[in-house]
């Protein structure tokens, strides 16, 4: 039983985790087609547990999750002249990214310093 509820959830998810659903339909704008295009992932698990505790009380027990995850990734821009992507530009990553980089070129800048006294 509680196997089919988790499947259940699972078919829920999977219909209503589309890139439509978080950020709607194409649309025309301008004489321009534009149509967003998102990276959509989920997943989930459940259990269910059966046992005895004690002389009198008979367990059981059950469980279940889900997460949905709906990354922006850009839009296509079509016009009657051209198709054109539009990436989106993710700036926590960019930042990130930059961290790391000044990072490691101060502890090698450091380690040089260190090496030459």
């Amino acid at each position: 039983m509680a196997l089919e509820r988790v499947r259940e959830m699972l078919e829920r998810a999977a219909q209503s985790a589309r890139v439509d659903t978080a950020y709607g339909e194409a649309r025309q704008v301008n004489g321009r087609t534009v149509i967003p295009v998102a990276r959509v992932t989920y997943g989930g698990g459940g259990g269910e547990g059966k046992g005895k505790h004690g002389d009198t009380d008979e367990g059981e027990g059950g469980g279940g999750g889900l997460g949905v995850r709906v990354q922006p990734l850009g839009v296509f821009v079509v016009t009657d002249q051209q198709e054109r992507w539009v990436p989106v530009v993710d700036v926590t990553r960019v930042i990130l990214a930059g961290c790391a980089v000044a990072t490691l070129a101060l502890l090698t800048i450091g380690r040089i310093a260190g090496r030459r006294r």
